[in-house]
């Protein structure tokens, strides 16, 4: 496999905007914490941890003023099929777009898609925090077995019974981290809210 080598290597120096909130989490795909100031941007990070096809990224890795004003751009995104730029429109962005930025594709993201988004969201927030409170350690074990087991759509609860050896959380926290590599799928989680019964399936 080609050596990936991360475009940025943090995000630039930047103090809180006066009045915005403070949100912070921990990025599994970059192994460090990160702060981020609206919670826009806060939904676009979550989505970029749960998207399996999404090798590398960074917030905040550099300004631009190719939109008519100094702009910190939201985030760098390395996909293994290139580079994009993620730009989180608010209400006073208008006029030109651009279309490339840094030699890399700009994705806008607005309203619409924010919106759209809201339900894959709301369970990978709720999914990651499983994550991250894990050990790290007997779940790794069972990763393989698990992926095994699933032949087919199986719902959460069963799949955790089956593993749970007391503690279902180990096994939750093994499910979500395969969800969030693409080793297994659940493609109910972007329009409908997590539960027991939502169905877990191999993936192609």
């Amino acid at each position: 496999m080609k050596h990936f080598s991360p475009r940025y290597g943090g995000p630039i120096v930047q103090t809180r905007p006066k009045g915005a909130r403070l949100l912070e989490g921990f990025s599994q795909k970059l192994q460090r914490r990160l702060q981020l100031f609206d919670y826009a941007s806060f939904s676009v990070w979550i989505g970029l941890e749960a998207d399996p096809a999404v090798r590398s990224f960074c917030e905040r890795p550099t300004r631009s003023n190719a939109f008519g004003k100094d702009r910190v751009i939201d985030f760098w995104v390395g996909h293994s099929s290139g580079d994009e730029s993620f730009y989180v429109l608010d209400a006073d962005d208008g006029g030109e777009r651009p279309i490339t930025l840094h030699d890399t594709t700009v994705h806008y993201v607005d309203d619409a898609q924010l919106a759209a988004d809201a339900m894959w969201v709301t369970n990978w927030r709720s999914m990651l925090a499983v994550i991250n409170a894990s050990t790290g350690g007997s779940e790794k074990t069972m990763s393989k077995s698990v992926r095994e087991f699933v032949q087919g759509p199986i719902a959460l609860g069963r799949l955790e019974a089956e593993f749970s050896c007391g503690d279902p959380m180990v096994a939750r926290a093994c499910i979500f981290e395969l969800l969030r590599q693409g080793k297994l799928a659940a493609p109910s989680l972007r329009t409908q809210a997590l539960t027991l019964f939502t169905p877990i399936e191999p993936t192609c």
